[in-house]
């Protein structure tokens, strides 16, 4: 006799993950869901975007200090392996046609500063004359330090109106908005004649950052980056603003 009672069970069947590389970047996505890369959606009529978005570019310092009233050399001319670096995750809302979006997001900014002056920063909790600053300037003598940089790692929300102009998939692409960044932390490097250096300087950094920024280009091509910094890098009494701009992969 067969038993009908029993059911062959069927496998279940599982999701199958895809990675592709084109001129808009890279994707990777589970089925129909998107793990990286772009994702799109209806809700309510409206169309939302996302994606992981990622910058490299050069980083400067727009010097803005009176150094006759510092008794310092410039501290911020720097070379021109400056690097700046953003990944950011992004989502917009279409607010007509596909044409126009706004876009947010939440991401991770690192700007690296390679110094060609003598100037390193050092920290005033030990001094003991009163100050309002929580840190010093000192200069090492040229050919004792052969290499100075610093750096700053923000936490960063975007807020921009972007633009898309045309038919098809390559659009013109305009954006602009402005950028707020919380410092998770500043140090320097610096290499002497005899030994190296790493140390934390998150004392001499803004807490805050906010920063005008934009971007230009061709959709599913290339896409140039900018951005303006509008409040100091550093605190007082150094007045240096940022200037990056470069290449994004991946925008939305």
């Amino acid at each position: 006799a067969t038993n009908t009672s029993a059911q062959d069970e069927v496998p279940k069947k599982r999701d199958k993950i895809t990675i592709k590389l084109g001129t808009d970047g890279l994707d990777v996505s589970k089925g129909e869901k998107a793990l990286i890369g772009k994702a799109v959606k209806k809700s309510k009529g409206k169309t939302n975007t996302s994606s992981l978005v990622m910058d490299i570019g050069v980083c400067n310092i727009l010097d803005n200090n009176i150094y006759p009233y510092m008794n310092v050399l410039p501290y911020d001319q720097l070379k021109t392996k400056s690097i700046n670096f953003n990944i950011t995750k992004m989502y917009g809302i279409s607010l007509y046609k596909k044409h126009v979006y706004l876009t947010t997001g939440l991401g991770f900014n690192n700007n690296n500063y390679r110094h060609l002056s003598n100037i390193q920063f050092a920290s005033r909790d030990s001094v003991s004359q009163p100050s309002l600053l929580n840190y010093s300037l000192q200069s090492i003598a040229i050919g004792t330090l052969k290499k100075s940089k610093t750096a700053a790692n923000y936490l960063t929300v975007p807020l921009m109106l972007q633009f898309k102009l045309g038919e098809g998939k390559k659009k013109f692409v305009i954006g602009g908005g402005v950028s707020a960044g919380y410092l998770v932390k500043g140090w320097q490097k610096a290499k002497y004649t005899n030994n190296k250096t790493k140390d934390n300087i998150s004392y001499a950094f803004n807490q805050f950052a906010l920063n005008a920024i934009g971007e230009i280009g061709i959709d599913n091509r290339i896409r140039f980056y900018g951005s303006y910094g509008l409040m100091p890098i550093y605190k007082e009494p150094l007045q240096g603003k940022s200037l990056n701009f470069g290449l994004r992969f991946m925008g939305l």
